[in-house]
């Protein structure tokens, strides 16, 4: 396994631009942004095109401009379009998107994980990154952190091959009163909304319990964390033996800080606390509270709901 050192060598991050531009198709770092947010607005309803003012608004551009665009990525086979209806990605577009989300999910991964950013922070930064690094950095970064599964958000990390784990989930305000929950993922990346989860400690692999439901008032009041949660500690490169262990096993082997490999979303002598993998160690559990929210921001929460008895207070 590489040292971080080699591991950010110049010509080991960075595309030669110039290159790219001449390859058939023009893949530019805008037609990587299209077809990523093109794919991401399609899986909210596969059978349905994605239309012109979706795109415009989520690349924050005029629906004339998105339009010429989606026109472009057509000619060059990414996308077909339906003039006046909208467009859907083909299969060299999907397998572009994907692509582009496995090194998003990667490199927000590794800005948390390794350099210390807060989740707030990545989304933004892998961003501009996502359309720099090599495939080769890529590839590196994964090997590196052992091939997590998600990223800090939550979001499923595309494998090598393309691949996208499926974990049933469900929003936290579809939920019914008393019914224990684990966060799954958070959908919206904005910072002030990451904020406000980890200050209520809405993170994913942590477990509460939906206590009440107010429609009339638009508010919902969670109570936990009751799980320990995984929280960031000095980052430490696995050991090669680890590397060995998780190789051929894509979304496996997570390793903790100590060292020791454990399969994804398990904790040693107790029951699964979420996925968050790689550089953490378990703490105590934290005092379990009272948060109040508004219902409408239950959307924006995936849970794995869970009504097992004989579960703590609250």
């Amino acid at each position: 396994m590489p040292s971080l050192t080699a591991l950010i060598r110049p010509d080991n991050v960075f595309r030669v631009v110039e290159e790219r531009e001449q390859e058939p198709g023009v893949v530019t770092s805008t037609v990587e942004q299209y077809v990523k947010v093109i794919y991401t607005q399609g899986r909210a309803d596969p059978e349905r095109l994605v239309q012109m003012k979706r795109i415009a608004a989520a690349m924050d551009v005029t629906p004339g401009t998105a339009t010429s665009m989606v026109k472009h990525l057509a000619r060059h086979g990414l996308v077909r379009y339906e003039p006046r209806h909208g467009c859907r990605l083909t299969d060299r577009g999907t397998d572009l998107a994907v692509r582009m989300l496995r090194r998003h999910r990667l490199i927000e991964t590794f800005l948390e994980r390794v350099l210390g950013y807060d989740w707030s922070e990545v989304h933004a930064e892998a961003e501009q990154l996502e359309h720099s690094v090599s495939d080769l950095f890529v590839e590196r970064i994964d090997g590196l952190l052992n091939y997590p599964a998600t990223d800090p958000h939550g979001d499923p990390i595309p494998t090598q091959s393309g691949q996208i784990r499926s974990r049933v989930s469900v929003p936290l305000d579809t939920l019914t009163e008393g019914v224990f929950f684990t966060v799954v993922r958070i959908l919206d990346d904005s910072p002030e909304f990451l904020d406000l989860m980890k200050r209520t400690q809405l993170l994913p692999g942590n477990r509460f319990r939906l206590r009440a439901v107010d429609p009339t008032a638009g508010t919902l009041v969670v109570y936990g964390p009751f799980e320990p949660a995984y929280e960031k500690a000095e980052w430490k490169a696995p050991a090669a033996s680890d590397n060995e262990a998780a190789a051929g096993k894509p979304g496996g082997g997570q390793v903790p800080a100590g060292g020791a490999s454990r399969e994804p979303g398990s904790v040693s002598g107790g029951e699964a606390a979420g996925e968050r993998g790689f550089g953490v160690e378990l703490t105590e559990p934290a005092t379990a509270g009272y948060a109040t929210l508004a219902i409408n921001l239950g959307a924006k929460i995936l849970v794995r709901a869970d009504e097992r008895a004989g579960q703590p207070g609250g």
